[in-house]
C-alpha cells in the first residue's frame, strides 16, 4: 500500500553514502565499547584475586578456594624456582591444620629436603633453623637398624673448636641418651685414633649403675666409691667385652664411612 515506506532506501543517496556512514559509525562505536570493556577488565583484574581455573596473577594475592594446584615436569632442573633479591624470604608456606611444608624423594641416594647456606663467610646463620616453640625443635627417625635417626657431620680437614653435634641446655640437660635394650648402650663414644680420647668430661661425673671401660682409664682428681675395688665378674670378662667393643667400633666405622667423602 501507499503507507508502506522503505526508510533505508529513502534515507540513502543514490550511491548509498548515508548507509555506509551509518555502518561506519556503528563499527566505531562497537570498537570503542570493546576497548572500554577490556580496560574495565584489566582494572578489575588488578584489584581482584585469581580464582580456581584462572591464571596466576603476579603481584597479587591469589586463591584457588578448596581446589589444589599441581605442577609437574620431567626436567633435570627444579620444577619451580623462586628467588628474592630483597631482604624477604623466597617462599613462605603455612598450614592451619597440617604440615607447613611437605617434601619427599623416591631416590635412595637423595634427600627429602635439601637446604644449604651459600654464604662465603662464617656468621650466625645456618642451613636449617627449626624452632618448635612448645614442641620439639627437630625430630629425626628411621626404620633401618643400621642407620641413625639424627646425624651430625663436621668434615673439616683441620682441628678446631667445632663439633659434629652440639647439645645445649640452658637450665636442663644438654644431651639425653636413652635405651631400653640389654644388647646395647644408651651412649657410645668411640675414638679410632692411636692416642685420642673417646670421652672427655669437665666437671663432676655421676653414674648410677655399672660403668664398663675397655681400655685405659686416666683420672686427674680423686675417685670416690663406697665399695672396695674388686675384679671383674665372670659375666663381664675382659676378652668378651673387648670383642664386643671391637664390634661396636666396626659399627661406628660403618656408620661414618657412608657420610665422609672419599678422599
Amino acid at each position: 500500500m501507499s503507507d508502506t515506506h522503505d526508510h533505508t532506501a529513502s534515507d540513502a543517496g543514490s550511491d548509498g553514502s548515508s548507509d555506509t556512514q551509518s555502518r561506519r559509525r556503528l563499527l566505531a562505536a562497537g570498537a570503542a565499547g570493546v576497548a572500554g570493556a577490556a580496560a574495565v577488565g584489566i582494572a578489575g583484574a588488578s584489584q581482584s584475586q585469581a580464582a580456581a581455573g584462572q591464571a596466576l596473577i603476579l603481584g597479587r594475592s591469589n586463591t584457588s578456594g578448596s581446589a589444589s594446584t599441581g605442577v609437574t615436569s620431567s626436567s633435570s632442573t627444579p620444577t619451580v624456582a623462586m628467588h628474592n633479591a630483597g631482604s624477604g624470604a623466597a617462599a613462605l608456606m603455612t598450614s592451619a591444620r597440617s604440615n607447613g611444608f611437605a617434601g619427599g624423594s623416591y631416590s635412595p641416594n637423595a634427600y627429602g629436603v635439601s637446604a644449604a647456606n651459600y654464604a662465603n663467610t662464617p656468621g650466625f646463620g645456618a642451613a636449617i633453623a627449626a624452632s618448635g616453640r612448645y614442641n620439639d625443635g627437630v625430630l629425626g627417625s628411621t626404620l633401618d637398624s643400621e642407620r641413625a635417626g639424627v646425624v651430625g657431620l663436621n668434615d673439616t680437614a683441620v682441628p678446631g673448636s667445632g663439633a659434629g653435634v652440639i647439645g645445649v641446655g640452658t637450665n636442663i640437660a644438654g644431651v639425653f641418651a636413652y635405651t631400653s635394650t640389654n644388647d646395647d648402650a644408651a651412649l657410645w663414644a668411640v675414638n679410632d685414633s692411636e692416642s685420642g680420647y673417646a670421652l672427655v668430661a669437665y666437671g663432676p661425673a655421676r653414674f648410677t649403675g655399672d660403668v664398663l671401660i675397655v681400655g685405659d682409664l686416666y683420672v686427674t682428681g680423686t675417685i670416690y666409691c663406697d665399695n672396695p675395688i674388686q675384679p671383674l665378674p665372670e659375666t663381664m670378662s675382659g676378652p668378651v667385652e673387648r670383642s664386643r667393643s671391637e664390634t661396636v667400633l666396626a659399627r661406628a666405622k660403618a656408620l661414618v664411612s657412608r657420610l665422609l667423602p672419599r678422599r
